[in-house]
């Protein structure tokens, strides 16, 4: 009796989940890269100091690494891939991915095939001794790129749905499951 009523509630849930759930989707969309000096800099091991009257006066540029911070501005963008409203948008672990977000409103929800843009930014504080370096860095630290972002939202009867989404500029990945 009690495996008959497990897998009802499971189709139920299936049913709701595949006609009455929207889908949210989300990509990512790189707007711009900026890199700044932090002017904390520090001696290369084994630097030898440019002397003059038997004074260390200075050190040569190459004996020095700079401190750099690297910000990389995007464009987060949700859309509604269904013909169902999706309720109460939440982005779960958004504070452990990105460096600032816009914040999103309680009750934010999208209509069907309606979009939000959300800007982000990832920062990067590394040390190098020269900007050439730090352009070739990535635009997101491989600490932070392909982390997963939970994208939570509801449909009318309160039921939650779940988009898992891959935080990459090299493509989109989205996988959805329910809760």
């Amino acid at each position: 009796m009690e495996i008959s009523s497990t897998l009802k509630k499971i189709g139920i849930d299936l049913f709701f989940y595949f006609v009455k759930g929207a889908r949210v989707a989300a990509a990512l969309s790189w707007s711009g890269r900026s890199r700044t000096r932090t002017m904390i800099d520090y001696l290369k091991t084994g630097a030898n100091p440019i002397m003059e009257d038997g004074k260390a006066i200075a050190y040569n540029a190459e004996d020095i690494i700079r401190g750099w911070e690297v910000i990389t501005k995007a464009k987060l963008t949700l859309k509604n891939h269904s013909k169902y409203h999706a309720y109460n948008i939440e982005l779960l672990n958004a504070n452990e991915i990105f460096t600032e977000h816009k914040k999103m409103n309680k009750l934010t929800s999208l209509a069907p095939n309606e979009s939000i843009e959300i800007d982000v930014t990832f920062q990067q504080n590394v040390h190098y001794a020269s900007g050439i370096e730090v352009d070739k860095l990535p635009s997101i630290s491989k600490e932070v790129e392909f982390k997963v972002l939970l994208i939570q939202y509801e449909n009318e009867s309160g039921k939650k749905f779940l988009t898992k989404f891959s935080v990459t500029f090299s493509g989109t990945y989205n996988e959805y499951t329910y809760p």
